[in-house]
């Protein structure tokens, strides 16, 4: 079932914000998962609500100046985990608005594989970390005396420089600057038995497919929480559990009501997330054949997000043959002047014959 274009060249005339050829830009940032929903989401706008779509690949941290500016308009998967001040004052902004939760629970921590806990028991907690022999378990040549604590990409918010500092362990952070290279770290150390400590996070295919376990670190308490948002470098606790999020761009309900109302009933659960993304981690399958895969076989799942896309536009209960006429019923979420306003539109580019399915 695809929504009319006519509703949607009449939101794109009406406000101004968008051409009819403007795409929909789609932030996914450099993991997985993000950049299957995002492929998810694209396809669908794209086949379904007949919009112009693109996916772009941007940095975890660059994403918010770039959606609170309008460069970006969408975003499917964002954590809270370790966001600065000043990230978190634009999320909160007008400039972006949360469109929802997206249904998955995450959660960064340190993860080593399970022979590490099977040879010394006590490396399940944070305690035995604050000691030198442990550290030289971890130790590497450019690390030597202190261990290795392997992080991803330096430009992800994290705390575990704080951490180690504020815990007193001798260690250091070295980043792989990937999710890629991390991989090809840890596969490279579970093959030869080595001792690798790493910022990890669920879910991913790796927890189950290296049999990885999270270290035990200090709870989160109230004094992290405040730490974490005023950014003053005395973190020393677990990461939190994160319900995952979406952002748009804090115009798009005013220029594109129906991508707006898409990405509010978008929604993918933790264990859909963890069968679309061994393909990826594991079998080295593209994202958006993954995608592609999964909006074929799921159309159960994503049919009520595009018919809140409908109902958005005023498009209604279009036919699924798209032979029936749409029925233009404005806007009942925007004001009386762009209600009035749509349905001008709509009715004049009707009389010029742009009822095309």
């Amino acid at each position: 079932m695809k929504i009319t274009s006519l509703f949607l060249l009449a939101a794109a005339f009406h406000d101004g914000a968008y051409a009819a050829d403007d795409a929909v830009k789609i932030v996914a940032q450099n993991w997985s998962s993000a950049q299957v929903m995002a492929r998810i989401a694209e396809k669908i706008i794209t086949e379904q609500l007949e919009t112009p779509a693109e996916v772009v690949t941007v940095g975890s941290s660059d994403s918010f100046p770039q959606l609170a500016a309008g460069d970006m308009h969408l975003a499917f998967e964002m954590w809270n985990s370790g966001r600065t001040p000043e990230q978190l004052a634009l999320i909160d902004s007008e400039d972006i608005d949360r469109v929802g939760e997206l249904g998955v629970t995450g959660q960064v921590g340190w993860f080593v594989p399970s022979y590490v806990l099977d040879n010394n028991p006590e490396l399940a907690s944070w305690e035995a970390y604050q000691s030198e022999d442990t550290a030289a378990l971890f130790a590497t040549d450019s690390t030597t005396p202190n261990g290795r604590f392997l992080g991803v990409d330096p430009t992800w918010a994290q705390h575990d420089t704080e951490i180690i500092s504020n815990l007193g362990f001798p260690f250091v952070v070295e980043y792989s600057g990937s999710e890629e290279a991390s991989l090809e770290a840890l596969a490279n150390a579970v093959a030869n038995q080595e001792y690798i400590l790493m910022y990890w996070w669920t879910p991913t295919a790796a927890v189950t497919q290296y049999d990885l376990k999270q270290v035990a670190l200090p709870p989160v308490t109230e004094e992290c929480t405040a730490s974490a948002a005023a950014g003053d470098g005395k973190y020393s606790c677990a990461y939190p559990e994160d319900p995952l999020f979406k952002l748009a761009w804090g115009g798009l309900e005013d220029a594109h009501p129906a991508i707006h109302a898409f990405a509010q009933e978008f929604e993918i659960s933790t264990e859909t997330q963890l069968e679309l993304i061994p393909p990826v981690e594991v079998d080295g399958e593209d994202p958006a054949a993954v995608a592609a895969d999964w909006v074929e076989n799921n159309e159960a799942t994503w049919k009520p997000w595009v018919d809140a896309a409908m109902q958005a536009t005023g498009a209604g209960d279009a036919e699924d043959d798209g032979e029936g006429e749409a029925e233009v019923q404005g806007d009942t979420s925007s004001s009386t002047t762009r209600s009035f306003g749509f349905i001008v539109t709509a009715t004049i580019l009707a009389s010029l014959g742009f009822f095309c399915v």
